[in-house]
């Protein structure tokens, strides 16, 4: 089932507001709770400082409707879109420019971003390094070209482009120069030294089987070079490897920074440390990078070159090695696998290597059923779901439906949504679809502290779909980090 568009479809002398919006209708502008705003037009860029992707879109939207033939409207309209959602759209949007202008940088930079979010790493390098051909002091396009290069072999021009972003005297929200600036401190620190560093090809084995257990989430034995286990909760919100203070330095890790990163509860600074090697059967990483946390928690993208699958029945983890020639990014089609019976695959989206699903609420609004919704596939949330405020507050205006909302204190601490007594709102039940399952999360959170996570990702996510609605949900599941593609084995 083919989800990206076709090239043909990108060769038409005028794309329509509804093939460029690709699903994200005017109806969801139209009754965005944001509309009044509109009255005080504002630039696309500035909605998007603030926080509002919404009148972004609408604005965007009017624009390439009186200037179809400027190729900045159709940029700004793929960087609203993007900031939306709309990923598609925002792709769409961003080719149309480049048809215009084939020198926009800010279109380079979105079709980028688009692409990133496919698993195709590379095309969106490619993309990133154009915007920079035609406008060298491009703030994003600095930012996410220096993300997206492999820190061991390109660290020079990682260094290159993070101090060239550092420069600028306006370069965009804080939180990104602070990241940065850590960023920089820890590659200083590392010298030479490469890390993550896997075996070999001759040496990496073709599949590992390890044990999973079931306890408050998935967890998995990994151990020291001395073989002693230690036991770490697998996540699939986890963008690698978080360990405790005890748990690093019983590993010999060696502290090398701290990075501003965002979590489930906002914001936060980091210790970055060095592990000497890590092993899970015949896997084996050596001076790997984790962050001090609270808890052990390896996330499945640790296993870099492998597809990984999480069997809470059979209670196993497998390592699958990838084939050097698999397709990545909007080339590859989950409907080209041969999946045995009762097995469905789906294409995710990663943005800032967080997993992302297609996620709806067949009982919401219609505005709210017309516009993407991404949910962050989390094995390690102990709620069934984490509802972002946007999201709840539509859901809030379904007529005759309206979910209910109960006061709990010091339910969830750091998700106090928008008051001050301590007090967590909490959803009992909410319906909501994803992956071809639709379910009742019963005890979902209403938290505003997680909106922290869009803004670094700049984008609208809605939900975290936590373990219980994971775990009611299927058997098990199987991550292909390189074509971006979920298989997953579903209850009967």
């Amino acid at each position: 089932m083919p989800v990206f568009p076709h090239a043909r479809d990108l060769r038409a002398p005028h794309l329509s507001i509804r093939s460029a919006l690709s699903g994200f209708t005017v109806l969801a502008c139209l009754h965005a709770p944001d509309l009044p705003a509109l009255t005080a037009p504002a630039p696309v860029h500035e909605w998007i400082e603030r926080d509002r992707p919404l009148p972004a879109v609408c604005e965007a939207l009017l624009a390439t409707a009186v200037r179809p033939a400027d190729a900045q409207t159709w940029a700004d309209l793929a960087a609203a879109l993007f900031r939306s959602g709309d990923f598609e759209g925002a792709e769409r949007a961003a080719r149309r420019a480049l048809t215009i202008n084939s020198g926009n940088a800010d279109a380079f930079v979105a079709l980028g971003r688009a692409l990133a979010t496919q698993g195709a790493g590379k095309d969106a390098r490619t993309q990133y390094q154009s915007a920079l051909t035609h406008s060298p002091q491009h703030p994003a396009a600095l930012r996410l070209l220096a993300a997206a290069l492999d820190l061991n072999d390109e660290r020079p021009r990682v260094l290159e482009l993070a101090r060239a972003y550092l420069a600028l005297e306006r370069s965009g929200p804080p939180v990104f120069a602070e990241h940065l600036k850590g960023a920089v401190k820890l590659i200083e620190a590392l010298g030479d030294t490469r890390v993550n560093v896997a075996p070999p090809e001759a040496e990496r084995p073709d599949r590992v089987v390890a044990p999973l257990a079931l306890a408050e989430g998935l967890r998995v034995e990994l151990q020291q070079p001395n073989g002693k286990p230690f036991s770490c909760l697998l996540d699939t919100g986890e963008e690698s490897l978080t360990l405790t203070a005890a748990t690093a330095e019983a590993l010999g890790a060696k502290p090398v920074g701290a990075l501003l990163n965002a979590t489930a509860t906002g914001l936060a600074e980091m210790r970055t440390v060095l592990v000497p090697e890590l092993r899970m059967g015949a896997w084996k990483l050596s001076n790997v990078l984790a962050s001090i946390g609270q808890h052990d928690i390896a996330g499945p993208s640790l296993f870099g070159g492998y597809r990984v699958k999480l069997d809470w029945v059979r209670r196993e983890l497998t390592l699958t090695r990838q084939p050097r020639e698999a397709k990545a990014g909007p080339e590859s089609d989950p409907g080209d696998l041969a999946l045995p019976a009762g097995f469905r695959a789906f294409r995710f989206r990663r943005l800032g290597g967080i997993v992302c699903v297609p996620l709806e609420a067949p009982e919401g609004p219609a505005a709210l059923r017309a516009r993407p919704a991404w949910g962050i596939l989390d094995s390690g949330c102990e709620p069934s779901a984490v509802l972002f405020p946007r999201f709840f507050d539509a859901l809030k205006s379904t007529p005759g439906g309206a979910p209910l909302a109960l006061p709990v204190p010091n339910a969830l601490e750091g998700a106090a949504e928008t008051r001050a007594d301590g007090v967590t709102l909490v959803v009992p039940n909410v319906r909501l679809s994803f992956l071809g399952q639709t379910r009742n999360a019963s005890m979902a959170y209403v938290s505003a502290e997680v909106a922290a996570i869009n803004r670094v990702v700049e984008a609208e996510l809605d939900a975290i779909l936590g373990w219980p609605l994971i775990y009611g949900s299927f058997k098990s599941l199987e991550l292909d980090f390189e074509r971006c593609v979920l298989v997953v084995e579903p209850r009967r």
